[in-house]
């Protein structure tokens, strides 16, 4: 729902728009996972500008949410509830969903107390569940960038893992647009680990 804002005390912001997004709680956990994959994969799928695969990953997550709501099914989906599944599992092992979930959701938690550090370095290795993180300064981002391309050397030639550079404020809006974020994840992963059975 897009609503108008006017106000006689302050009419500064008079004819601006206001979005309202009414979700139900597995539609909210959707999109959720969807922001979240979006701010560590430096993708822009909210927009409809991401990666084909973690695209079409969405699409599927979204018809078996719809399945469950009885609603209708994303457009461009099997129609059949097997064949969707198949799909929707097939696309999750190959993006290792279910491991790059948990090591965003602890990268995040693990952020939370470093206080000095206006970037960081979150480098995954979703094979042994390892996830470091490494804190730069305002004024160390050339060295940031740097030991990133490194990193993301290292994973095109293991072939595992996932490295980003995120700044605090990119975390910090997330926590602020996504209050809720950890329980949401919860129910994201609830819903596709019943789906990968």
């Amino acid at each position: 729902m897009v609503y108008r804002y006017v106000s006689d005390n302050n009419t500064i912001y008079n004819g601006l728009k206001i979005e309202m997004q009414i979700r139900t709680s597995l539609q909210h956990a959707w999109a959720t996972a969807v922001e979240t994959v979006d701010a560590f994969t430096q993708q822009a799928l909210k927009v409809s500008k991401g990666k084909s695969d973690w695209t079409r990953f969405f699409q599927l997550m979204g018809t078996e949410i719809a399945y469950r709501e009885n609603s209708p099914l994303v457009p461009r989906t099997p129609l059949n509830r097997s064949m969707w599944l198949e799909e929707l599992r097939r696309c999750a092992i190959e993006l290792r969903v279910r491991e790059r979930l948990v090591g965003f959701t602890n990268a995040l938690r693990a952020t939370e107390p470093v206080k000095a550090a206006q970037y960081f370095l979150l480098s995954l290795d979703d094979k042994v569940q390892n996830l470091s993180i490494t804190g730069y300064n305002r004024g160390e981002l050339v060295q940031a960038s740097n030991d990133y391309a490194s990193k993301e050397k290292l994973i095109r030639k293991s072939g595992a893992g996932d490295a980003v550079l995120v700044s605090v404020d990119s975390i910090s809006n997330l926590r602020r647009a996504y209050p809720n974020y950890f329980a949401d994840t919860d129910i994201f992963m609830s819903v596709l680990n019943e789906c990968m059975k």
